[in-house]
């Protein structure tokens, strides 16, 4: 007969270390998701602000960027550098000064088309409203 006398006790044991597993996979994968989100965020700037849509849309619009972004590696887009910090000591209190890149020049203008006008009003109703 088998002695079953600390099987509570080593599943306890067990228990808690699973827990330190996970905690250590956590430790050692949360810093290239971070980086990943922060590229993501200097490539899209939507997504560093709250998205004033339905919430049903977010993660269309999150899957899309992801798409994009994809799409842009592959086709070896370069990825905004991340903004750099200056730090300027006024009297006691320091102030940080970030020089964020300039915006992108203005895209030239189409002329609109009745097409393009019922486009956006399908992209607006689905999305917007």
């Amino acid at each position: 007969m088998a002695d079953y006398s600390n099987s509570l006790a080593d599943f306890v044991d067990f228990a808690g270390r699973v827990e330190e597993i996970i905690q250590d996979e956590a430790y050692r994968y949360a810093p290239p998701v971070e980086r990943a989100f922060g590229v993501w965020k200097r490539r899209f700037p939507c997504l560093d602000m709250t998205l004033q849509i339905k919430t049903s849309s977010v993660l269309i619009i999150i899957t899309a960027c992801a798409a994009l972004h994809n799409f842009g590696h592959l086709l070896r887009e370069p990825v905004p550098p991340p903004p750099q910090s200056q730090v300027i000591l006024e009297s006691s209190s320091p102030v940080t000064i970030s020089s964020a890149p300039p915006p992108p020049a203005a895209m030239p203008l189409v002329p609109d088309t009745a097409g393009g006008f019922r486009m956006r009003e399908r992209i607006v109703a689905l999305y917007f409203t």
